[in-house]
């Protein structure tokens, strides 16, 4: 792999533009952590994998184990129900899933698959018939891998490209994390309750994940955001600071002052605490809103980046979803006064 990634082209049309010095791996870390802290699209990924990770595990993890004491086959026996699942895998990837994303939302097809997948886990812990149940596991191969796939979508979706490979990372870890989880959790269950009892349990707990997911962790939070680039002359500097950049290690400071009429605060306030949600996975070290206890009209957004440079990767990284909700933001603004704008570097 790594052989393949060095021999391939290099693209030198990419970020021509982009003076800034590249991150060092600590600051991409810190990056990496805030973005998954503090995104709502890249919970839903991660809540939604690691959940069916653990609740799914039990159908591969207890399958020897299956194939050998309950249905006692021997390893030819066992290949084939593999086999089976692996070539359900294949029929899902080439010829179910490139028709049905056509036809059905992302959120429609995550939900029946674990439905389906449940459903398999169930009839594997108490069939007996092997032809059924290599069948049965042919089925399981079609719902996982249209699960695992649709996932892999969601997540790609679910950040700007600056930083989606670091969240495809963590997905991957909290899937194959739930995985390894699961099958711990499933194999001491079985050792006490039997294997038919646990498959059942699983199957349930699986079920009712989509119970969860459909309250709080719907896809569709994914569907409402707009990743792609602002345009470039959103969030200009001035004239001074474009042309001659402060030359500092320490932290950047920005405030915003804002006028609001005292009847719209909670919507204003709301607002602008989604919008700081939306900053800080985006790269803030610091967010809050100050309103002047003396003048309720009067507030102040105050952004702390950890240096003027990691300043100016977000107004290069900047997207639409904060162009929408700083919008949305400056027409709440009392009788159209532009809201005020000042940068600070730290001194020491």
């Amino acid at each position: 792999m790594i052989l393949v990634l060095s021999r391939l082209p290099q693209k030198s049309n990419v970020n021509q533009q982009n003076t800034l010095p590249p991150e060092n791996i600590m600051g991409a870390i810190r990056a990496q952590i805030r973005y998954v802290r503090y995104s709502k699209a890249a919970h839903v990924v991660i809540v939604r994998a690691g959940l069916f990770a653990i609740c799914g595990s039990s159908l591969l993890s207890l399958l020897p184990l299956l194939a050998k004491q309950e249905l006692g086959l021997d390893s030819m026996g066992f290949g084939l129900l593999l086999g089976s699942f692996g070539m359900g895998a294949i029929i899902s990837g080439i010829g179910i899933l490139p028709k049905l994303r056509h036809r059905t939302s992302v959120e429609s097809l995550i939900t029946g698959s674990i439905g389906l997948l449940a459903i398999v886990i169930f009839t594997m812990g108490y069939g007996q018939d092997f032809g059924i149940l290599c069948i049965v596991m042919g089925i399981g191969g079609v719902a996982y891998t249209t699960i695992l796939s649709s996932l892999y979508t969601i997540g790609m979706k679910s950040a700007p490209k600056w930083i989606g490979a670091r969240v495809l990372a963590v997905y991957l870890l909290i899937l194959n994390g739930g995985f390894a989880v699961g099958s711990v959790v499933w194999g001491t269950i079985s050792i006490i309750f039997g294997i038919p009892i646990t498959m059942a349990v699983s199957s349930f707990a699986l079920a009712a994940t989509t119970v969860i997911f459909r309250k709080r962790y719907k896809t569709t939070i994914v569907n409402d955001l707009d990743f792609s680039p602002a345009g470039s002359d959103y969030w200009s500097l001035p004239h001074q600071l474009s042309d001659n950049p402060p030359k500092s290690d320490g932290q950047a400071l920005i405030t915003i002052e804002y006028r609001i009429d005292p009847n719209i605060t909670h919507e204003f306030v709301k607002a602008m605490r989604e919008l700081g949600h939306a900053l800080k996975s985006e790269g803030l070290a610091y967010w809050e809103i100050f309103q002047d206890p003396l003048d309720t009209s009067h507030y102040i957004e105050i952004r702390i980046a950890e240096t003027w440079t990691e300043h100016m990767r977000q107004h290069e990284r900047i997207t639409k979803n904060i162009q929408f909700m700083e919008d949305k933001i400056r027409a709440l603004v009392k009788d159209g006064t532009p809201p005020i704008v000042s940068h600070y570097i730290a001194k020491g």
